[in-house]
């Protein structure tokens, strides 16, 4: 609640140490902790807020509706296998994936569980939470090495990337973080042509 506007959290060894089981057993229950632990917390700031004890009255705080809690961002590498999963059983609001999943392919089955909701065979009693929002946002997911080559591909691969995500409840992000050699002006040249491929999407195809 110190002005945060999303918050991250990053799993990106899992993929080259465990097997889908052990994922499940050893890594899956820990990020859903991490996630019902944030949100139960940012229940009682709101809570707090509610009650007119001037928490987050400060003109230095995030403009944020009431009642809504700092969305929490879940990035699992390598894991494409585990979305549905963490769609179910954990309250993340956004999902990242890396360059090896195909976002028209992830949206589909992530659109699946978000009209249906989970059935009883699925469900993990355990995790049980009346309050489960299976509607997920989507991060990703440009391969970072496309840094590595000239402006006019990373442009085209923007133009790709968006083409696939679309441009609502949606992050465009790289599908993992920044080497240290790569330029920071192909970073900048990313960053600039997702705002500018976006804006034209928009007005072209409306919010």
């Amino acid at each position: 609640h110190a002005g945060a506007q999303a918050l991250q959290v990053f799993e990106s060894v899992a993929v080259d140490s465990l097997t889908r089981t052990q994922y499940k057993e050893f890594v899956l229950p820990y990020l859903a902790c991490i996630a019902r632990q944030f949100k139960d917390e940012c229940k009682k700031e709101l809570k707090i807020e509610c009650e007119g004890d001037g928490v987050g009255d400060s003109e230095d705080d995030v403009e944020r509706p009431r009642g809504e809690s700092t969305p929490l961002i879940a990035f699992s590498r390598g894991t494409d296998y585990a979305l549905e999963d963490l769609a179910t059983e954990t309250h993340y609001d956004c999902l990242g994936i890396d360059w090896t999943s195909d976002p028209k392919n992830v949206r589909e089955r992530l659109a699946g569980i978000a009209k249906n909701g989970v059935d009883d065979n699925n469900k993990n009693n355990s995790n049980s939470n009346n309050d489960m929002n299976y509607n997920k946002a989507l991060q990703g997911n440009m391969d970072p090495c496309v840094m590595y080559t000239d402006i006019s591909t990373i442009r085209a691969e923007v133009d790709k990337m968006l083409d696939s995500f679309g441009t609502q409840g949606y992050v465009a992000n790289f599908g993992h973080g920044c080497l240290p050699d790569m330029d920071p002006e192909h970073v900048c040249a990313f960053i600039k042509h997702v705002q500018q491929k976006s804006l034209e999407m928009n007005m072209k195809n409306g919010p």
